[in-house]
């Protein structure tokens, strides 16, 4: 399965939250998209040093 590719603004939102630096509302938010979006977790598995900052 193919999924749109991230725009820049959502990659910096994601590497923001794999560094732990966003505001707890946004972090919430990252992660409602991380639970329904598959286009945030698919780009997270093919990044895996988004992933093991995650983690």
């Amino acid at each position: 399965m193919s999924f749109p590719p991230l725009s820049p603004a959502d990659w910096t939102l994601l590497e923001a939250y794999a560094d732990n630096t966003l505001p707890a509302e946004a972090r919430a938010g990252v992660e409602t998209r991380l639970a329904t979006a598959p286009t945030f977790p698919a780009a997270l598995a093919e990044h895996p040093a988004l992933v093991a900052g995650i983690r």
